[in-house]
């Protein structure tokens, strides 16, 4: 058996997570990490098995990965959704507490801001939609320079859109807001720009028709030079491998690459 082959449980062993077999496979797994802390698939390997089993379990395991990869999203991620699966909202703040100021991360900010979605549904109160909205303006002030920073602005926009507005008054603070939220997305070097800027456009012309051509003219600037940014910025940060695990350098050409 391979090293980082899980052993199979057959039907009646599903909920018996500590087999001979499994312990003597997680034994390896250990003893490769003893060796060389920095072997990313022995990391990723227990990180399956921890994934399989309940979290109160897994803690103590959790909690090694986060400290050896303190800055690398990717097991705070998996930490949280676990967490979350289970219902534990307190250990839930607690590990966003940690992690969200010192990893400028996408998917982790993304990872938060539907969690404060789904423990305050918006429909119920203007007191959980506001919670919600200074989730998303705390993401965009983390992480909204990213270029890959779209699918936040998009489901920033997509939350106001759905947030009803009673009346004249909060229908131009939410479009006010909708705005606000529009133009910081069309001054950053986006991967998909263009077709940011074009729903930026179709917006203000919708709700701003008045005013659309000048506003959007003048606004024209900032996307054309993110747009010239972009063009030199996103092919070179999508060439890096961000999602990789940091590990011991090889000397091969990828990691060559990367450099």
């Amino acid at each position: 058996m391979r090293d980082f082959e899980r052993p199979t449980r057959d039907s009646a062993m599903m909920h018996n997570t500590n087999t001979p077999a499994l312990q003597s496979w997680v034994a390896k797994i250990e003893s490769r990490l003893k060796i060389n802390p920095h072997d990313a698939e022995a990391w990723l390997a227990l990180a399956r098995d921890a994934g399989n089993r309940p979290v109160d379990q897994m803690r103590t395991f959790w909690e090694r990965s986060v400290t050896h990869f303190p800055t690398h999203p990717y097991f705070w991620q998996l930490y949280i959704g676990r967490e979350i699966q289970a219902g534990h909202h307190e250990e839930v703040e607690k590990l966003f507490s940690r992690c969200l100021h010192k990893i400028p991360s996408v998917g982790l900010n993304l990872q938060h801001v539907r969690y404060v979605t789904q423990t305050n549904p918006p429909h119920f109160s203007v007191q959980n939609r506001e919670k919600i909205r200074e989730a998303y303006d705390q993401a965009v002030a983390r992480v909204g320079f990213d270029v890959e920073a779209g699918p936040l602005y998009h489901d920033y926009i997509t939350f106001l859109e759905s947030c009803e507005a009673v009346g004249p008054y909060a229908e131009q603070q939410r479009s006010a807001k909708m705005r606000e939220v529009w133009q910081k997305a069309v001054a950053v070097p986006l991967a998909g720009i263009e077709h940011m800027w074009k729903d930026y456009c179709q917006f203000e012309a919708t709700h701003f028709p008045a005013v659309h051509e000048k506003v959007t003219k003048d606004r024209s600037y900032e996307y054309i030079n993110a747009k010239k940014q972009g063009k030199a910025l996103v092919p070179l940060l999508q060439s890096l491998r961000r999602d990789k695990l940091p590990s011991r350098p090889r000397t091969q050409e990828e990691e060559r690459h990367q450099v």
